[in-house]
């Protein structure tokens, strides 16, 4: 085509097509710095959450909130089952910095447990007074029934008599709950270590099942945690104990039977997570559907009674009857503890109503659109 024009025409034609290939090249440039920017993003957030998760008390649902995660990938994790590897591709940095997150905090998760409790239990109530007004948020406006407030109290109750029962059990010397999982998985409750000759109670697999589905609920759920509730029910410690024991076997100090029974305890715990994902979450939007404040107030009296639990359980109650032997003094953890509550309860009260802001904000912007 240029062959029949003259050479001013033929020069601004060659200029044009110039400046068109410029723009689509500084469109792509673009579109690789933002694929780039948000992967680097959702690699954080993943992170945020798999850190928050290993915190009992904190939860990835209520990071992911106030990280926009929701917002930017709901679509995708609703639709997982139709187009799955599109969805999942989207999904992966969140994944992949989850991961990143969640297994190196698991680490330090088991010290602190052992040797700082009651300051890892401050932690741990201070993400949960400071995220409350997520929850508050979902009943705001609503004038309170009877029944929500019955409901409400019930929960509460609930979720403080579970610990308050297990730790009256270890201080009359009748055993926890603690110990009789301990004992079911076959792993010494003080050395944390697998007992040789010995194997997991067939029974204890069974009770993966219900424990890992409402683990996968709570992690969904903004202002709930899956670890607060595994500590409650005794099975926060006890599982990540099993960390000891790869790692005994890895350094040749262990036997490889272990390695199977635990292995198995790993598959039956993310298949009940996965069966949590598919089935009961869609009973509890259900739920929500059907009767979203009365729902709602039923979380926040449990989230409310579990704070009762988180400091007194079959767990503190042996950390507190040898709180003047420990690592750290006594004196020190308690000063430490109170700190580390006055301020993550702060920062996450900030963080929450921040966030809470945002989506209101959001929300009145789409009204008007409309």
């Amino acid at each position: 085509m240029l062959f029949f024009l003259n050479n001013n025409e033929g020069a601004l034609l060659r200029e044009i097509l110039y400046h068109i290939s410029s723009m689509f090249d500084e469109r792509q440039e673009n579109i690789m710095k933002n694929k780039s920017r948000e992967f680097v993003r959702d690699l954080g957030s993943g992170f945020a959450m798999g850190a928050a998760s290993i915190i009992p008390g904190g939860s990835s649902g209520t990071m992911a909130t106030m990280l926009g995660v929701y917002d930017r990938h709901l679509g995708h994790m609703d639709g997982l089952k139709k187009h799955l590897w599109h969805n999942l591709k989207a999904l992966l940095p969140i994944i992949l910095g989850f991961l990143i997150g969640f297994i190196p905090c698991m680490w330090l998760a088991l010290s602190a447990v052992k040797y700082f409790l009651f300051g890892f239990s401050c932690l741990s109530c201070g993400v949960i007074m400071g995220g409350f007004p997520l929850l508050t948020e979902n009943i705001r406006g609503i004038r309170p029934k009877k029944s929500y407030i019955i409901v409400l109290i019930v929960c509460a109750v609930v979720a403080a008599a579970i610990g308050i029962t297990s730790g009256i059990m270890n201080q009359l010397g009748k055993g926890s709950l603690n110990d009789i999982i301990y004992s079911a998985m076959n792993i010494d409750p003080v050395s944390q270590t697998w007992i040789a000759g010995g194997h997991v109670q067939w029974w204890f697999y069974l009770t993966l099942i219900p424990v890992g589905i409402i683990s996968t609920v709570a992690m969904i759920l903004p202002g709930v945690s899956a670890s607060m509730l595994l500590l409650i029910f005794g099975y926060y410690d006890t599982l990540l104990s099993t960390l000891h024991v790869w790692s005994d076997v890895l350094k040749g100090q262990g036997s490889w039977d272990a390695v199977l029974y635990v292995g198995g305890i790993y598959i039956i715990f993310a298949i009940s997570m996965l069966i949590g994902f598919f089935t009961i979450v869609k009973l509890f939007k259900y739920a929500l559907e059907k009767s979203r404040s009365l729902t709602y107030y039923g979380i926040i009296g449990f989230v409310a009674g579990s704070i009762i639990s988180l400091f007194y359980n079959a767990e503190t109650v042996s950390y507190y009857m040898n709180w003047t032997g420990n690592v750290v003094p006594w004196q020190v953890e308690l000063s430490v503890g109170l700190v580390v509550l006055v301020v993550t309860t702060a920062l996450m009260y900030f963080l929450s109503t921040r966030s809470i802001k945002k989506n209101r904000l959001a929300k009145e912007e789409e009204n008007i659109d409309i």
